[in-house]
């Protein structure tokens, strides 16, 4: 019986809509993590400016810290620590 080379070797050939599609999606995921990274140090950086001990748990610091750094609307920011859980 004889059978192709190919088919026993064991290897697989990676095909070029695979290989286009696999690096689509790695570039995807490395841009959206770095901006998110970036974002976070910015807004770090910025409380740590307005609060030496800043603290997250901390409703009064949180919500300053939003509106200040992240310019949002003391409603919403509000509802984000609320949810992140300050108190």
């Amino acid at each position: 019986m004889v059978r192709a080379a190919g088919a026993l070797s064991g290897k697989r050939k990676l095909r070029p809509r695979n290989l286009a599609v696999s690096l689509a999606i790695m570039c995807a995921l490395a841009g959206c993590n770095n901006e998110a990274s970036e974002t976070e140090g910015k807004v770090l950086q910025c409380a740590k400016s307005r609060y030496a001990d800043f603290n997250p748990k901390n409703m009064q610091q949180c919500v300053d810290v939003c509106t200040a750094c992240e310019r949002g609307s003391v409603t919403t920011c509000s509802t984000s620590c609320t949810l992140k859980g300050a108190k």
